[in-house]
C-alpha cells in the first residue's frame, strides 16, 4: 500500500508546497485528506500518482520505492488511479465507450477483455444507458460517472477522488456516495480530498489535516473533528453532527440515522 516518508515538494518558483509529509494509507479504508484551498492536497495527490517527483523524501508502493522510469510508472498506473474534480479534465474521447476503454487499450489489453471491463465498470456506476452516447450529450453528473468508470475499468487498488460531489445535485450526490461505498466494499482503497466536511465525516474512517503543506493532525475521523484548535488553524468547518454533539450535549453520531433513532428513543413524551 502507499506511504510516504518526509515528503517535500518545491515548485520551480521556490514555493514550498509540501513539507515533511509522512502518511500511510494502511490506516483506513476510506481516507480523507482535508484542508483549505492552497493547503497542498492536489500537489500531494500528484506526487502519489507519480506525475510530480518529490524534491525530497520517499514514496512507497508496498515495499517498492517510487522510481520514475517507464516500467515502474506503467505498473503504478495499474495500481493507482484518480478521478479529478472536473470530469472534462479526464474525458478525451467523443464516445463514452471509447473513453472508458482508452487506458486499457493503451496498456495493450485485447478487445474482449476491454469490453468485459468497460461493461462491468459502467454497471458499477449505473451508466449502461449512455454507453454508446457522445460525451457532449451527457450531463455533468453523467460525465462524473464516466470518469469514475474509466478508473474502475483499470481495476486500481487505490483510487483518489478530488471533490467527488462538487457540482452535483442532491440526488446525484446521494448516488455518488453509494458508488464510493460500493467501491470500498470491493476492497479498494479510497482517498478523498474535499471541502465538504459533512461528506468527509460521513464516509471516511480516517483523516489527515493538511495546512500550508504540512500535516497538522491525523486520526480516526471522529477524533479529528473534535480537535478544535486544529480545525481553527486549518480553517475547516465542523460537520453538522459534530456541532449538535458539542452544542446540545448529545452523543456523537457518525450517521444521521443514528441521531434520529436516538431522538425517537429518548425524547420526552408530550
Amino acid at each position: 500500500m502507499l506511504k510516504t516518508n518526509n515528503l517535500k515538494y518545491i515548485y520551480e518558483d521556490g514555493t514550498i508546497a509540501l513539507k515533511n509529509i509522512t502518511i500511510d494509507l494502511n490506516v483506513g479504508n476510506i481516507i480523507g485528506i482535508i484542508g483549505s484551498n492552497g493547503s497542498g492536497k492536489t500537489t500531494l495527490f500528484l506526487n502519489l500518482l507519480g506525475i510530480l517527483k518529490p524534491t525530497e523524501g520517499e514514496i512507497y508502493l508496498g515495499i517498492d520505492k517510487y522510481r520514475y522510469n517507464k516500467k515502474f510508472l506503467v505498473n503504478l498506473r495499474k495500481s493507482v488511479g484518480i478521478v479529478f474534480q472536473n470530469p472534462d479534465r479526464q474525458i478525451f474521447y467523443s464516445k463514452v465507450y471509447d473513453d472508458i476503454a482508452f487506458g486499457l487499450r493503451n496498456l495493450g489489453y485485447d478487445e474482449d477483455e476491454v469490453k468485459e471491463r468497460v461493461d462491468r465498470a459502467l454497471k458499477k456506476v449505473d451508466g449502461e444507458d449512455f454507453k454508446d452516447k457522445p460525451v457532449h450529450f451527457l450531463s455533468y453528473g453523467q460525465k462524473k460517472r464516466v470518469a469514475i468508470a474509466g478508473v474502475l475499468a483499470m481495476d486500481n487498488e487505490v483510487i483518489f477522488f478530488d471533490e467527488p460531489t462538487a457540482g452535483l445535485d442532491p440526488d446525484m450526490e446521494r448516488r455518488m456516495i453509494e458508488i464510493l461505498k460500493g467501491i470500498s466494499n470491493e476492497g479498494k482503497k479510497i482517498v478523498i480530498a474535499s471541502h465538504d466536511m459533512n461528506l468527509i465525516y460521513r464516509i471516511c474512517d480516517y483523516g489527515y489535516v493538511l495546512n500550508r503543506g504540512e500535516i497538522l493532525a491525523s486520526d480516526k475521523i471522529e477524533k479529528v473533528f473534535l480537535m478544535d484548535d486544529i480545525l481553527e488553524k486549518a480553517k475547516l468547518a465542523e460537520p453538522w453532527l459534530v456541532k449538535l454533539h458539542k452544542n446540545l450535549e448529545i452523543p456523537l453520531f457518525k450517521k444521521e440515522e443514528e441521531l434520529y433513532s436516538y431522538w425517537k428513543n429518548n425524547k420526552n413524551p408530550s
